[in-house]
């Protein structure tokens, strides 16, 4: 490391360019599935407000056990090493390994627990007397939530949306251990890149 004293002249930086991202998409036809990919990755959120109506029914229901509860929470604790290898013999004898629907499917099972007890505990915070109320004016069970509940959830769906967003982009193990190459995850696509070509 050259210390700052020794340095007479600014070094001469190299001009920006965006030919490696050209280079990217046009010289490596295979990125094009990663595109896809990212695609699959992004439209995760989309799914919350669905996961709205279920963590409300999780709330509001009286013979959810407690002990069930509890242990759903507990899975989110597992290191994810410790269920890979029962995913990946599941997925093997379903065939679904190296496929993008056993991606999607994985990737849902990480982040729909995780979904529900966020917006669950947004919902134990809501009295039920709104849907109560909505239900003597004449609205269903359906318009109560559709009208009343999931519009007053909306900042704790957005919420779990950003984080649920945020664990499927950077989801790692799981696509390093069930794709191959039909299935190819960005991630995996990026580090397969660096170790073939090296970072530039």
């Amino acid at each position: 490391m050259i210390p700052d004293s020794v340095l007479t002249k600014l070094a001469n930086l190299d001009t920006p360019t965006v030919c490696n991202v050209i280079e990217l998409f046009e010289v490596r036809p295979r990125h094009a599935g990663y595109v896809r990919d990212a695609g699959i990755r992004c439209n995760y959120p989309s799914l919350l407000p669905i996961v709205g109506y279920a963590a409300t029914a999780v709330a509001r229901s009286t013979f959810a056990p407690v002990l069930l509860l509890i242990w759903v929470l507990i899975t989110q604790f597992l290191p994810p090493v410790v269920v890979v290898l029962p995913f990946f013999a599941l997925f093997r004898q379903l065939g679904l390994a190296d496929t993008k629907i056993g991606l999607v499917w994985i990737n849902l099972s990480i982040v729909l627990p995780y979904s529900i007890w966020m917006i669950k505990g947004f919902v134990d915070a809501l009295p039920s007397e709104i849907e109560q109320a909505a239900l003597i004016d004449g609205a269903n069970e359906y318009q109560s939530l559709r009208y009343n509940t999931i519009p007053l959830l909306m900042p704790s769906i957005i919420t779990a949306a950003v984080f649920s967003f945020i664990l499927v982009w950077n989801e790692f193990l799981f696509a390093l251990i069930l794709t191959r190459q039909e299935a190819r995850a960005l991630t995996i696509g990026f580090l397969s890149n660096n170790i073939a070509t090296g970072i530039r």
